[in-house]
């Protein structure tokens, strides 16, 4: 894989991250909970600071970080607006559709993992992002059990 395909998979994993962020940050305003709401704002937190790195590891491979396109998280923050509003548990709802985004989320990191010829750093990176992700859909995983 050459250095341009491995700067546009990053920009995607950043475009993510921006979607991911928002998310969060639209999720925040959905609940009621105050841990809840405190452990949503710390993800916003999360993913802007995983976009700071990813965003090092494209210019240190000579590339652009790309400018959010927002589109994407405008279709899914429209979505989650409905499915709470459909809901009688906004708690539950909002989990499940934060369940969903890191379910996806790791789906794109992995396949950053299995291209060819990523430098070492930029494995270091993203698996280092990963495993938080991973962390972050079990804790999710066990809020969704406490309100079903």
């Amino acid at each position: 894989m050459d250095a341009k395909h491995i700067i546009a998979e990053l920009n995607e994993l950043v475009e993510k991250n921006h979607d991911a962020a928002n998310g969060f940050r639209n999720a925040v305003k959905k609940v009621h909970n105050h841990d809840l709401r405190n452990y949503l704002m710390e993800h916003v937190y999360l993913h802007n600071q995983f976009n700071s790195e990813l965003q090092q590891e494209i210019t240190f491979l000579g590339g652009t970080p790309r400018e959010s396109k927002q589109h994407p998280a405008t279709l899914y923050q429209a979505w989650m607006d409905l499915k709470t509003a459909l809901s009688s548990d906004k708690e539950e709802a909002v989990l499940e559709e934060c369940i969903r985004g890191d379910k996806n989320a790791l789906h794109e990191y992995r396949y950053v993992l299995e291209e060819n010829d990523v430098p070492e750093h930029v494995k270091f990176t993203v698996r280092k992002q990963m495993k938080k992700i991973e962390s972050s859909l079990r804790n999710l995983e066990r809020m969704e059990k406490h309100y079903d």
